[in-house]
């Protein structure tokens, strides 16, 4: 055996081995799948994202007879989308390899099969889409691995199957992998591995991009609220509501779109000087055919998709004071817990102390109002406020304390101070730590004791639970 034959069969050898530990890990977890995220696109009146599902199937031909390999799939991932949810394609990553030396497999001697949902289980697989195809000869070497959607075989392939029952995630669609033989001189044989499958879910988006202009800007500015609508032959309601970060959702108002397509509405709303510092806003959106959805925050509002385009992709926008001239608030010698920054408590210390001094400068005028804010990761929480009346010219103690929560532990939680005066407004930051309470497991009874396991002898076993930074007891069913 020459050199070159050598190498080829220990590749074969090695591909037998993947493609049979291959087929042993689909056994061994009962093929399950995982897919990954990807980017969006829009597909006529569609938005879509890409899946990957990890397969690992495979189907190997014996010496004199061709083999057929059947498996179940179903997508590993559900649908993102609330309205017309359908596959666009399905693509599969392909190998073909043919493992005898010196010979030629030929135009369609291996492919892959997939079935649609009336299809599976399928009894006959005469007409059955093509997912893969081999449409080259294959000599001495691998033809792939590649995506694939047996193009080859048009239109009876999976290059296009939207509205051909491939909509359902909840359904096992039958795969076939077939993998032929030569005979007389000609006697190859193929291994055939399919090792990923990529499928594009698209659903109607009803709302979709929703943004804001400007992004930060004082409170007699105008605010400018966009949302994309797309959801032919339905009638839209839309809804604008925003809110304090962290606080209550206000209405504002809301608009109709009748069988829209990619078509922006715009709200306006201006604010006043309580509504100063981050908001939020959202989305509402519901039509007569009994679909509703929300274009927000994913992290507040529970969303699958994120259709923020902001520049935080956050649907968050600030409010400024209007700004007359200089002379904005001092603030200066800000602590929590009596030091500036990285204070590392439990949540359930009692009265976290806040503080800091506020005086106007020179030229600085009217009352200071001052407020104490939050964040513990999702944005800041207005918690607290004061005013120093004016002249306010001397620096002035303002002590706030707070009692947090187990929901408020954070590594990398932030307080912030905003004093606003006639003049403007003047905010300091500095970050600080939530960790979880320390705790002690006090034995109460039968720590130590001896119980036998013969006749009715019993013994009682109690302890409790001390919380260190709230000294309080933790009573029962407490999480």
């Amino acid at each position: 055996m020459n050199k070159r034959n050598l190498i080829k069969k220990n590749n074969i050898l090695i591909f037998m081995i993947f493609s049979l530990g291959a087929f042993i890990f689909l056994i061994w977890t009962s093929e399950q799948v995982s897919a990954a995220k990807a980017d969006q696109f829009y597909y006529e009146n569609y938005t879509c994202e890409n899946f990957t599902d990890i397969v690992g199937l495979t189907a190997m031909s014996a010496k004199t007879v061709a083999t057929s390999s059947y498996y179940n799939w179903s997508m590993g991932t559900s649908c993102p989308g609330t309205k017309g949810c359908d596959l666009l394609s399905i693509y599969t990553y392909t190998r073909y390899v043919n493992i005898v030396d010196s010979t030629n497999m030929p135009v369609g001697g291996s492919y892959t099969q997939i079935g649609n949902k009336t299809e599976s289980p399928v009894s006959a697989w005469t007409g059955i889409r093509y997912a893969s195809y081999n449409d080259a000869p294959v000599n001495d070497t691998a033809l792939g691995p590649r995506w694939e959607c047996a193009a080859i075989t048009s239109p009876n392939n999976t290059c296009s199957v939207l509205e051909k029952g491939f909509n359902n995630r909840s359904i096992n669609y039958s795969v076939r992998l077939y993998a032929g033989y030569g005979g007389g001189a000609n006697k190859w044989r193929v291994l055939i591995d399919v090792f990923n499958i990529r499928y594009p879910w698209c659903w109607t988006p009803i709302i979709s991009d929703a943004k804001v202009s400007p992004e930060s800007e004082d409170y007699n500015t105008q605010f400018t609220f966009t949302i994309n609508v797309t959801n032919p032959i339905a009638t839209t309601n839309v809804s604008l509501w925003t809110r304090t970060v962290g606080g209550s959702w206000t209405f504002v108002s809301s608009r109709t779109c009748t069988n829209c397509s990619r078509q922006n509405l715009t709200f306006t709303k201006t604010f006043t000087s309580g509504d100063i510092g981050d908001q939020e806003f959202k989305f509402n959106a519901t039509d007569n055919q009994g679909f509703s959805t929300q274009a927000g925050n994913p992290s507040t509002l529970g969303t699958r998709t994120n259709e923020c385009i902001d520049s935080g992709n956050d649907c968050v926008f600030t409010i400024t004071n209007v700004v007359v001239s200089s002379g904005a608030p001092t603030l200066e010698y800000e602590t929590v817990n009596g030091v500036t920054s990285e204070a590392t408590e439990g949540w359930g210390k009692p009265n976290w102390v806040f503080s800091v001094n506020v005086s106007n400068p020179a030229g600085g005028a009217g009352n200071i109002s001052l407020n104490l804010s939050i964040n513990t990761g999702s944005g800041f929480v207005k918690k607290a406020n004061s005013t120093c009346f004016a002249p306010c010219s001397t620096p002035a103690n303002f002590t706030f304390y707070l009692n947090l929560s187990c929901s408020d532990i954070s590594g990398t939680a932030q307080y912030r101070f905003t004093a606003t005066n006639l003049n403007g407004t003047s905010t300091t930051t500095q970050s600080f730590i939530i960790e979880k309470d320390d705790i002690t497991f006090e034995h109460v009874l039968g720590n130590g004791s001896i119980a036998n396991r013969s006749g009715e002898q019993l013994d009682g076993f109690e302890l409790r639970v001390f919380d260190n930074d709230n000294n309080t007891y933790i009573m029962n069913n407490t999480n």
